[in-house]
């Protein structure tokens, strides 16, 4: 980049160390009508009745964590000073009302940072892996057992 803040074409500083291996998640139906998400030791309750999040709100969440966790890795990697940071995530429906159509983003960032430091904070949410990958076509590919209730 023009500022050489990114130096990597992924926009990772050089220092930049790999994530953690991500676990697979199971999502499981609960009788009261909610769903278990569970990932490594880690349990989500999904579902309006349950009082635990939403599946889009779950969606924005972890695309949310995601920009920001990363761009946070990139301030400390840096050198960059924040006194904070907030991500607000708004969902726009398609009219269909099947899926989301955008994603509205309001980044804020405090501290006394110049102003290519911001454009490189920026820089370095856009590149998170769920950004990253919504960016792109995914390819889902589901397979579907039945058998008798164990």
């Amino acid at each position: 980049m023009e500022d050489g803040l990114l130096i990597d074409p992924t926009g990772a500083p050089a220092d930049w160390s790999a994530p953690p291996t991500v676990g697979n998640v199971r999502v499981e139906s609960r009788p009261d009508g909610t769903l278990e998400a569970r990932t490594r030791d880690v349990t989500l309750t999904v579902g309006r009745s349950g009082g635990g999040l939403q599946s889009v709100e779950l969606f924005l969440a972890a695309l949310g964590s995601c920009m920001v966790g990363t761009m946070l890795t990139y301030a400390r990697t840096s050198g960059v000073a924040l006194d904070g940071v907030r991500l607000e995530l708004e969902p726009v429906l398609a009219e269909s009302r099947g899926r989301v159509a955008e994603v509205r983003l309001w980044l804020r960032v405090d501290g006394e940072i110049e102003p290519r430091r911001v454009a490189a904070l920026r820089r370095a949410a856009e590149q998170c892996k769920l950004h990253a990958t919504l960016e792109q076509p995914v390819v889902l590919s589901l397979e579907v057992e039945h058998g008798p209730v164990v």
